[in-house]
């Protein structure tokens, strides 16, 4: 296997399962699920028994990667954000997608990673004799799991923590993830990737540029949803200027784990979604949705999620 040509069954298997047509009937959430199933199923029998080559590995990156922003060969997209942080552990501010990326034991890619050969198992003495010990794990027994969270983890959070939650769907979570760091398809953002348009200005106030936090946050169309928000959960959104503000805001309050926070959290992630898609109504068959309207869309899509993702009764 020291060809990579001797590697073409696992790169066919991965051009079958990342297909072209799945790319564009599933949302980014689905894309990313998939290429996840992918990356732990496809290849576990050949790099259980074979070292993958470095270009194999990179191969197979760079298919994912093209998946997951919609990508191909023939068709070039945006790839909002980099690699790195996609497939960063979500304990780190990424998406928890890492890479097998040559786990199977080279010295020096080890030592790349910080990471001492010694620490991932050593011969240690007993009253017995000789037995092997690893100091990644508690318990001191060497699993590929204890190996794989230390290849992936980065000393610090990417722009803060982001606070995953089960009662909405994953590509609303992702979204929302995205435009905390400002990678979504607004004006501004697409003319810094060389889209040429004809304004930059925002659809909604027809006032100021359009970027992501200004479109979903500060813009004064979405302070009039929020004025309904703030009535309905008794929560002060005066202080809220960027998306940054309101997931970081909100998610303090769902750090306590209790139903009541769940649910604030809930709504307020399906607050940013709902306003997204009323933009994306403006912007692509001109219709100007009420924000009272978005507000009630909030309610029902909210009361949807968490009656029947999270298995609670009502929303008090």
């Amino acid at each position: 296997m020291n060809l990579k040509k001797n590697w073409k069954p696992i790169i066919e298997r991965f051009q079958v399962k990342l297909s072209k047509w799945k790319s564009k009937t599933l949302s980014f959430g689905g894309r990313l699920t998939l290429i996840q199933s992918v990356l732990g199923n496809v290849p576990t029998y050949f790099l259980s028994l074979f070292v993958a080559l470095a270009g194999v590995i990179q191969t197979l990156e760079k298919m994912r990667n093209r998946f997951l922003w919609g990508a191909s060969e023939e068709k070039k997209t945006i790839h909002w954000i980099l690699w790195d942080t996609v497939v960063a552990p979500k304990e780190s501010g990424g998406l928890g997608n890492g890479v097998w990326n040559y786990i199977a034991g080279i010295r020096k890619d080890l030592v790349n990673k910080d990471i001492s050969v010694p620490s991932v198992l050593s011969k240690q003495p007993t009253a017995n004799g000789v037995t092997w010990r690893c100091e990644l794990s508690s318990n001191g027994i060497y699993t590929v799991c204890a190996l794989r969270h230390r290849w992936d983890y980065r000393p610090h959070n990417i722009d803060g923590k982001f606070f995953w939650l089960n009662e909405i769907p994953l590509k609303v979570n992702c979204f929302i993830w995205r435009a905390k760091r400002g990678r979504i398809p607004v004006a501004l953002e697409l003319s810094k990737r060389g889209v040429v348009l004809e304004n930059l200005t925002c659809p909604m106030c027809n006032e100021y540029e359009e970027c992501a936090d200004h479109v979903l946050v500060d813009c004064p169309y979405v302070r009039k949803v929020f004025e309904g928000l703030s009535r309905w959960c008794s929560v002060n959104t005066e202080d809220f200027h960027t998306v940054k503000d309101v997931v970081d805001s909100v998610s303090q309050r769902g750090m306590c784990h209790n139903r009541r926070s769940k649910i604030l959290l809930a709504v307020y992630y399906g607050a940013l979604w709902s306003i997204w898609k009323s933009r994306n109504e403006r912007v692509f068959k001109k219709n100007r949705i009420p924000p009272d309207k978005v507000n009630d869309t909030i309610k029902s899509v909210t009361y949807l999620w968490v009656k029947n993702r999270g298995k609670l009764d009502k929303i008090n």
